[in-house]
């Protein structure tokens, strides 16, 4: 017979998902302290793969994508869990990859360099 996998009422460890979206807010929350006007107009999810068509395009020879951005009324960034983890050796990796991630999106969007939306983008 099995049991639950925590017991009801006591603590349980968050997911590598959940700590990937929290990687994933406080690296929003700290680039919205240099840009709060175009930060709040941009939509961010996190899916954990890119969708089947990003993927062919990694069997053609390139990368696979760590992120996806599109513009419009209401423009719209995608972080790809897991290529991003595999990436990344440690959680600091992770969180340094991440915000490297965002800032080039941000800008592709923007239309402007990375180092012009991240101060600590590395150059």
């Amino acid at each position: 017979m099995r049991g639950p996998l925590a017991p009801s009422g006591g603590p349980t460890q968050p997911s590598r998902s959940d700590i990937f979206d929290d990687i994933v807010l406080s690296a929003i929350e700290r680039l919205e302290e240099w840009l709060p006007d175009e930060i709040d107009s941009i939509e961010f999810q996190v899916a954990d793969v890119p969708p089947p068509e990003d993927l062919l395009t990694a069997w053609e020879g390139r990368r696979v994508p760590l992120a996806g951005a599109r513009g419009g009324q209401i423009p719209h960034i995608v972080f790809y869990r897991r290529p991003i983890e595999l990436r990344a050796e440690t959680d600091e990796d992770i969180i340094n990859v991440v915000q490297q991630v965002l800032a080039e999106q941000v800008a592709d969007l923007l239309h402007v360099h990375p180092e012009d939306i991240d101060p600590e983008y590395p150059s």
